[in-house]
């Protein structure tokens, strides 16, 4: 599904202008990000990347019998290896011309004894005529001179007491075009800063020992971090307890690329249940460089302040977990962590301290979710509590203690939410309050703890109940909330039940912090009295369980401490309020914005009114009786209407308006209603109502001049020879405003244009009809069978798109259509032919019969693939074939075969013929499959420097062993014909073909010795696509670094055994589908958590999300071509919200569905003519595509961050070989989107590819680069 990161590239070639990748993994500059799952660069690109970067010719063989050699190096083309890394802060230094030699990679190894061991590789290009073993003047004159530097005190400056490598290479007559070495060991000074930089240069004819000269005739310099540094990234914890409200990591750091902090994310507490004993902190580490670490040794050691509790835990790489034993007491504590990092040779590298505050409760909450403040307060009331036989009644007796006595809150009829109370956002509360509150909190703790009603009071009568208050006239009437006639600043209060709290056969009365073993476990409660009151036996007022013989005296009636002192408390409003409401004010306005008569929208003017303060929303839709006719402003607006108000009491009025276009479509006549309802900030409907509109008729209403009302389409014979010659297309259209138009008419199948037909017309107001004809003579050459795919598009005068409609024909078939004049009739036979004598396959011929009805001058081309329809190489010549059955022979070269690395069977999986002008006479696919061939039996590039075995091989790793696959990996065999570094890189895909993962692995090889390279997959992205296998290793690239333009490019090289998807780790997954109003698939709509993982919606509507830990997470969609739509989200199969993004909580191992349905049919809204500014790059396929000799390349430079500046664009054409043939565009443009038009008249028919690369206009590294390919026949 992702490359987790984007490789970085160490060197970047430079050579007439133009950008390639060199070094380890690929540059940003030349290939689109990895990150996406479904944007990877294709073969064609890497084509470009080669012959860009080394299309240079070394002179004839002459050069090397001459002894001048520096006047012989200045009569090559020079090439000149930039760097893509220059120290920050350091002189600058850049050297010369690398057309003969470069430094092609420094390798720099800490051995143990802070020893350091230095290696530098020299690669020698090897010039046209010069042998190994014999002179060359290029080269013999002089050594290759190299020196390295090394800042041991990193103040910025190499200083002569830091050379640590300075040799003179030599004996070329052995190493041409291969490496040549140099080493050093040295020893790492103790006060050795940490990470620091290194220079080495290279220089021929001269030895730059001056680490700062800026230039010279030839070598380079390389700049590159050493002494690596490690520091803590992240730290998150496991068996703690979740607290809902402390976003997870609990400790993130980001640095800059010398270890230095920059940014810290710091999410406490780390809260954990001493009951439990212990938890663990998974903990993240990053070097500097990031390459480096994955064998180092890491020490920590942790300690709870103040408690004594410590220990020592190790980790190894960059991934550890550290166990930490808890006290056993509830308490507020701080846990410092002393990192102390080592290199794998044991040497130390640098320290950390980090300090975490740590929560000890009791044991993990009982409650399905836990906030901080919850948490802290059951800590604040309970801290100091030890592990003992009578813990869990200790807690109960302190949470009740603290609601009694520490807690502040007031006693008073009618409650509120317990957390209200618990997070301060009210003081007041009745019994049943303080009753959940003190269930919650020991629940928060880890207490398996209830609450209850628990008294009713003696024979039913309730407790104090307002039965026997008759007498006390005005008190009768009251039912919880009576004030004594005495003092009334006090309330008093009458009871008909009470609550209490229970744990185990114990009873806990947080209101007036007593506790009994039976539920009726006294009398009467007695009551503290402000006044003192005496008139009960006890000393103090008692309040009575009523029974028939009680008798009450107001005057001893008790004041309650728990009543507000000041203010009389507010009985409970049985009223409830909506907030807001529809006034009945409403006023309609037809809208006609561009004065044509005929109105764009139905607007009107609604009065509403707030009687809460706070924001407000009105939607709502047009309706004609139970129809819909529309929720959207206008037809071009995906949308729904909606505009807000408030947030101060009062009336105010609001302006729904409606589409015209939509009134127009449904064909029916006013009156409509306006059906409107009013939600408050939280979405909760307040108020409905519904408006009903004057008698309107439909056709007054509309948003386009210009309507497709009825398509027709009829294949036609007219020369009566049972074949059809054309396919007639008959358009009926409306217009309102007379101007001239242009009709374009396409036929498609698939992606492939048939044929097409256009038409520029006068059309004047009212009904019109237009007839085109399509030729049939491409349809039948074409060879495909119908449906068809008829495209009609409309433009106006001005440019603009009017109409745009895609229709369906008849299930014709390509025979029913004229034949056409010459076709390929099948293969004779195929062999291949050493030219050469060295036995090996120069070319391979396939031999056709091409029959022909009409003598000519021909063109055929043919495209030779695997048997997975992988493309390998082409053919094509232009011949005269005379009437009858021609022999005809494809040669297809050996050496791009070889290339290939695929073995036969081939076959010829596409071609077509052209006549004389370029017209397609026929096409067709699959016509032919040749015998077994193995690659080995081509020709062998001379460059090549990297072979495929055609070895695979796959195993899993299960680094947990919880009997699931953690990793798997696949493992490809292949020879490098030089030592050095080999780069692999592929994608895994699964039984739908969705991409799963990118991987790439860097391994050193040892010349002509085959080795593996293993291509490492997360199993959790596995599971995470939820398909089972087999699964496909597909567009693996593999490279030499001493020259990554030689690639071994195989699309689809092997398949690994049959998988459950549920064989794999299991971790958190957001699943579900796309849908529009219909309920029709949307394909295309990007899904994305940030920092986590994205998706495209597939064609089935379908998407997935890894997530590697459990949390709440921030899920937000963008429709396809950046439609701008309110979706209506659900979660499980429930309806949650509307918008474009939702809070989602997953947890390990859960899978979770959300799904999005649009309120509008997206494949109608996407061919709408839309002048919004783009927030995308993109370059369009060409159309049309083959074409001959013009075709138009669409593309657009997006608003990105504000600027309307768009960028310095480039477009260049390139033929096969990777010369440039045309340069379409080199300017400066703003945001928006073009088209240009590529005229080809000049050039021969063949395959060609254009590239968009688009510049910051500030100037800078590429932003965007993007390449398609085009066919030209003629």
């Amino acid at each position: 599904m992702k490359l987790s990161k984007n490789p970085t590239a160490i060197f970047k070639l430079s050579h007439k202008g133009i950008a390639k990748p060199h070094g380890v993994n690929y540059d940003s500059e030349v290939f689109a990000s990895l990150s996406n799952k479904h944007a990877f660069p294709t073969k064609n690109l890497w084509i470009f990347a080669i012959v860009f970067t080394f299309n240079f010719v070394l002179s004839q063989s002459s050069v090397c019998q001459t002894d001048n050699a520096n006047r012989l190096r200045e009569e090559l083309p020079s090439l000149t290896l930039q760097k893509l890394i220059s120290a920050p802060g350091y002189c600058e230094s850049t050297g010369g011309s690398t057309t003969f030699e470069s430094i092609s990679s420094v390798h720099v190894i800490e051995k143990p004894g802070n020893l350091l061991d230095i290696t530098v590789d020299v690669y020698i290009a090897n010039p046209t005529g010069c042998q190994s073993g014999e002179p060359c003047p290029v080269y013999d004159t002089n050594p290759e001179f190299v020196n390295v530097w090394i800042d041991w005190n990193g103040n910025n400056v190499w200083e002569p007491h830091e050379k640590v490598l300075d040799a003179a290479l030599t004996s070329y007559n052995i190493n041409y075009g291969k490496t040549m070495t140099a080493k050093a060991s040295v020893e790492i000074p103790s006060s050795a800063v940490r990470p620091t930089w290194l220079r080495a240069n290279l220089g021929w004819g001269y030895d730059p020992e001056n680490p700062c000269q800026a230039s010279w005739s030839y070598g380079n310099v390389v700049d590159q971090q050493v002494l690596w540094n490690m520091k803590v990234k992240k730290i998150a914890a496991t068996l703690n307890i979740d607290l809902i409200d402390v976003s997870k990591p609990l400790w993130q750091a980001a640095y800059n690329e010398f270890g230095n902090m920059i940014g810290l994310i710091s999410n406490p507490p780390v809260a954990a249940g001493m009951k439990n004993g212990w938890f663990t902190l998974p903990i993240e580490l990053v070097s500097f460089p990031e390459n480096l670490g994955a064998d180092s040794r890491t020490d920590c050691n942790w300690e709870i302040l103040g408690t004594g509790a410590n220990g020592l835990a190790g980790i190894t790489g960059k991934n550890g977990v550290i166990s930490i034993t808890l006290p056993q007491k509830i308490g507020i504590y701080d846990l410092q962590l002393k990192f102390l990092f080592k290199n794998n040779k044991g040497n130390r590298i640098g320290e950390q301290i980090i300090t975490l505050s740590l929560w000890v409760s009791y044991n993990t909450p009982k409650l399905s979710s836990t906030k901080k403040i919850w948490l802290k307060k059951a800590i604040d009331w309970t801290v100091g509590s030890q592990m003992g036989t009578n813990i869990e009644d200790e807690l109960a007796m302190n949470i009740m203690n603290g609601i009694h006595s520490k807690s502040g809150w007031r006693y008073i009829n009618g409650g509120n939410k317990w957390f209200e109370l618990v997070e301060g956002l009210s003081d007041w509360g009745n019994c049943r309050n303080m009753a959940v509150v003190w269930n919650n909190l020991l629940l928060v703790l880890g207490v398996d703890a209830g609450s209850q009603a628990g008294h009713e009071g003696r024979k039913g009568k309730g407790f104090m109940s307002t039965t026997g208050l008759i007498s006390f006239g005005a008190l009768a009437s009251s039912k919880g909330n009576a004030r004594g006639l005495i003092d009334p600043t006090f309330d008093r209060w009458v009871f008909g039940s009470h609550w209490f709290g229970k744990l185990g056969n114990k009873y806990y009365d947080p209101v007036f912090n007593i506790t009994g073993s039976d539920l009726f476990y006294h009398d009467a409660y007695d009551i503290e009295s402000i006044e003192g009151n005496t008139s009960t036996t006890d000393g103090g007022p008692t309040l009575y369980n009523w029974e028939a013989n009680f008798t009450f005296d107001e005057g001893n009636w008790p004041k309650y401490r728990y009543t507000p002192i000041i203010n009389k408390s507010l009985a409970v409003d049985d009223m409830q309020t909506d907030g807001a409401r529809f006034t009945g004010s409403y006023s309609e306005l037809p809208i006609d914005s561009d004065g044509d008569g005929i109105f764009n929208q139905l607007g009107a003017t609604v009065g509403v009114e707030i009687t809460i303060p706070g924001m407000y929303r009105v939607t709502g839709v047009l309706q004609k009786g139970d129809t819909l006719i529309t929720s959207r402003s206008a037809f071009t607006d995906p949308s729904i209407w909606s505009e807000t108000f408030g947030p101060q009491m009062g009336n105010y009025e609001v302006n729904p308006v409606f589409s015209g276009e939509e009134i127009f479509n449904i064909t029916q006549n006013g009156p409509y209603e306006m059906s409107l309802i009013i939600m408050d900030s939280t979405g909760v409907i307040a108020a409905a109502d519904t408006f009903s509109s004057a008698p309107y008729d439909f056709s007054n209403f509309g948003e386009f001049p210009l309507r497709l009302n009825q398509v027709t389409e009829t294949a036609q014979d007219t020369n009566s020879d049972s074949y059809f010659d054309e396919i007639l297309v008959s358009l009926s259209l409306l217009t309102n405003q007379p101007m001239l138009y242009t009709v374009n008419i396409s036929l498609l199948h698939s992606d492939q244009t048939l044929v097409s037909a256009n038409q520029t017309i006068a059309v004047p107001i009212g009904s019109n009809s237009l007839d085109l004809y399509l030729p049939a003579q491409n349809i039948a050459a074409s060879g495909l069978d119908g449906p068809y795919s008829l495209i009609i598009q409309v433009i106006d005068p001005s440019g603009e798109q009017t109409i745009y409609e895609e229709f369906q024909t008849a299930s014709y078939l390509a025979s029913q259509f004229n034949p056409p004049i010459v076709k390929i009739a099948g293969g004779n036979s195929d062999q291949g032919v050493d030219i050469n004598s060295n036995g090996l396959f120069d070319t391979l011929i396939v031999s056709v019969n091409i029959e022909a009805s009409v003598a000519g001058t021909y063109t055929a081309l043919a495209w030779l693939m695997g048997q997975n329809g992988e493309d390998i190489t082409w053919a094509g010549s232009k011949m005269i074939f005379g009437i009858g059955t021609n022999s005809h022979t494809f040669n297809f070269p050996g050496m791009e075969i070889n290339k290939s690395q695929i073995n036969g069977t081939y076959k010829i999986g596409y071609a077509v013929i052209t006549d004389d002008s370029a017209n397609l006479i026929f096409s067709s696919a699959d016509i032919y499959t040749t015998q077994n061939y193995s690659v080995s039996q081509f020709e062998v590039s001379n460059a090549q420097i990297i072979s495929s075995t055609g070895n695979y091989s796959e195993s899993s790793i299960d680094t947990d062993s919880d009997g699931l696959i953690d990793t798997l990996v696949v493992k490809v065999e292949v020879v490098s014909r030089d030592s050095g570094n080999v780069v692999a890189l592929g994608r895994l895909v699964d039984s739908e073909n969705e991409t799963i993962l990118w991987s790439s692995i860097t391994e050193f090889f040892q010349e002509n010795y085959p080795q593996f390279l293993n291509l490492k997959f997360d199993g959790r992205y596995i599971y995470g696509g939820l398909v089972d296998g087999p699964y496909q290793l597909k567009d693996l690239q593999i490279y030499h670094i001493g020259d990554p333009s030689l690639t071994v490019d195989l699309q689809a090289p092997y398949t690994t055994q049959n998988y459950n998807y549920t064989d794999f780790e299991k971790t958190g997954v957001i699943t579900g589908t796309i849908s529009d109003v219909n309920n029709n698939p949307v394909q295309s709509a990007f899904l994305i958590i940030s920092d986590n993982d994205n998706d495209y919606s597939n064609n089935m509507g379908k998407y997935n999300l890894v997530l590697l830990n459990k949390g709440e997470f921030d899920l937000r969609i963008e429709g396809p071509d950046s439609l701008d739509i309110e979706w209506s989200i659900d979660l499980n199969g429930n309806f949650l919200t509307i918008g474009d993004s939702v809070r989602v909580f997953v947890d390990s191992n859960q899978i979770v569905n959300v799904d999005f349905r649009a309120p509008i049919v997206i494949s109608e809204v996407k061919n709408l003519y839309s002048e919004i500014i783009p927030d995308k790059y993109f370059l369009e396929q060409n159309y049309p595509n083959p074409f001959n000799p013009s075709t138009t390349i669409r593309y657009a430079i997006p608003l990105l961050g504000g600027d309307e500046r768009g960028g310095f664009i480039t477009m260049k054409v390139y033929d096969v070989l990777g010369n440039e043939v045309a340069n379409l565009i080199n300017e400066e443009k703003p945001v928006g989107s073009y088209a240009v038009d590529f005229d080809a008249s000049k050039l021969s028919s063949g395959i060609y590819f254009y590239r968009l690369q688009v510049y910051p206009a500030e100037g800078g590294v590429v932003k965007f680069v993007e390449t398609r390919k085009m066919i030209l026949t003629k």
